[in-house]
């Protein structure tokens, strides 16, 4: 079995490994490092540690207990460890195509975007202190869909702040409004419908049967509300943060943000403070799919399963296999960020948000630090 088939496999406790003490206190057992050491070595692995790439470091403080007591009570151990996970390269760079900026002027902070069926780009743009939602239909055609003087679907309110946005398989909105703490629906013909009310809403998603997912960062769970309007949480526990993964309410997760649903009905979660990746399947079984992010925050999933992530700290675009191997195909992780077109690692991006995936198979990206609309072909 690959480091990487275990790490999936067993309960991802996140143990905050303290690097510089691996192989210390804990091989010695207290009384010296004889037999915990494993023959009499010193068992000091920190100088490993401290060479790994930072993303395979997050990879090492992952794993669960028993592993992460094998890594801490032999170098051997750990080596061998680091080897294989060296050997999977989990952020291997893998050029996808160009990079290109939507010439669209006047953006002042895009934040989330989206889809429709019809191949037009909707997404959210700050105007002082609340959210509009514009529309591209040509990659440089814009049109203000809603906000103080809409002239399309409708007029939102003054203080609405969009937190999330999808749009269901029949055309209609839907956007979770942090600040109004309500779900809102805009239908075609310009209605607005307030569905539910929830403080500390995040993300959005809607499957192709209706169904509305949620993620309530403030609770640190996953709300699910069916066709008919029932509300029930579909995964974690209210109230409680942690990194488990579990049967519904077994699980926990950090101010999870980012939602989306795959192909096959899975529900994907970018898992903000946990810096991971989650998959929620068969209606409330939760699986950490991939770690070491650094805050991600948008989620879209292609045809072909394929999840995509603006990786927003690291001011890259990252996919996952579904096999959990992580990939950067544009920008490069810096602190910095930066604002350059261009193929793969040569592109830069300054905290992407939002992200979504035409049916034609373009990704867009709210490059919300830059207040520009990117795309990837």
């Amino acid at each position: 079995m690959s480091y990487q088939d275990k790490y999936l496999k067993y309960k991802n406790k996140y143990l905050q490994l303290k690097y510089s003490q691996m192989g210390g206190a804990a091989a010695g057992g207290g009384g010296g490092g004889g037999a915990a050491s494993g023959g009499g070595g010193s068992g000091d692995t920190s100088h490993l540690v401290k060479a790994l790439p930072a993303a395979w470091r997050n990879i090492l403080s992952m794993v669960d207990g028993r592993e992460a007591a094998a890594l801490r009570a032999s170098s051997h151990a750990l080596k061998t460890a680091v080897d294989a996970r060296a050997a999977e390269r989990p952020f291997i760079y893998k050029p996808r195509g160009k990079v290109e900026t939507i010439p669209i002027k006047g953006l002042y902070h895009p934040e989330l975007i989206a889809v429709g069926p019809n191949n037009v780009v909707y997404f959210t743009d700050m105007s002082s202190e609340f959210s509009v939602i514009k529309t591209i239909s040509n990659d440089k055609d814009l049109a203000i869909l809603t906000g103080p003087g809409g002239i399309i679907y409708a007029t939102l309110d003054d203080d609405t702040h969009a937190s999330g946005m999808a749009i269901g398989p029949n055309g209609v909105i839907y956007i979770s409004d942090s600040m109004g703490r309500v779900i809102k629906m805009i239908s075609k013909g310009g209605e607005i419908k307030y569905i539910h009310s929830f403080k500390g809403i995040c993300g959005i998603a809607v499957g192709p049967d209706n169904v509305i997912y949620v993620a309530d960062k403030s609770k640190h769970i996953i709300r699910m509300i069916s066709s008919n309007g029932i509300e029930t949480i579909l995964a974690g526990m209210a109230g409680m943060s942690g990194a488990l993964d579990g049967r519904g309410t077994e699980a926990r997760f950090n101010s999870p943000c980012g939602v989306a649903v795959g192909p096959d009905g899975s529900v994907y979660v970018a898992d903000s403070n946990n810096h991971t990746i989650r998959i929620i399947r068969n209606g409330g079984d939760v699986v950490t799919l991939a770690g070491g992010f650094n805050n991600p925050q948008g989620i879209a999933v292609g045809l072909d399963g394929t999840v995509y992530v603006t990786d927003t700290n690291n001011n890259t675009i990252r996919a996952i296999s579904s096999g959990g191997i992580v990939t950067t195909i544009a920008g490069m992780a810096t602190r910095l960020g930066g604002n350059v077109d261009g193929f793969g690692e040569e592109a830069r991006f300054s905290r992407p948000k939002g992200i979504a995936i035409s049916p034609n198979g373009v990704i867009y990206v709210t490059d919300t630090g830059n207040n520009l609309i990117r795309k990837i072909t």
